[in-house]
């Protein structure tokens, strides 16, 4: 794996969630796809922060359909932890 990248068992575990739960947010859209190394795939560590705050959405009683409208995206990832009542998240520059 490319240094730096985490496979998906490696974002599920720094996450605190589910292997499921990842694959789920990617299919939806809510996570960017992994990034490609040769035959294996990876995310940026970063992504666990988001992973958190999506599976503490869901926890809050957020449903996927809700956390994928327009609406709660349509300001880019800093929009949609604003969205869902993580200001502090959108403040500390998550599209950067």
């Amino acid at each position: 794996m490319t240094a730096g990248l985490l496979d998906l068992a490696g974002l599920s575990a720094r996450s605190g969630v589910s292997t499921p739960r990842p694959r789920h947010y990617a299919a939806t859209g809510l996570l960017p796809p992994a990034r490609r190394d040769g035959d294996r795939f990876g995310c940026p560590p970063a992504e666990v922060r988001i992973v958190r705050m999506l599976a503490g959405a869901e926890d809050l009683g957020f449903d996927t359909e809700t956390l994928t409208t327009p609406a709660a995206t349509s300001a880019g990832t800093a929009g949609t932890l604003a969205a869902v009542g993580f200001p502090d998240l959108a403040a500390d520059g998550a599209d950067a």
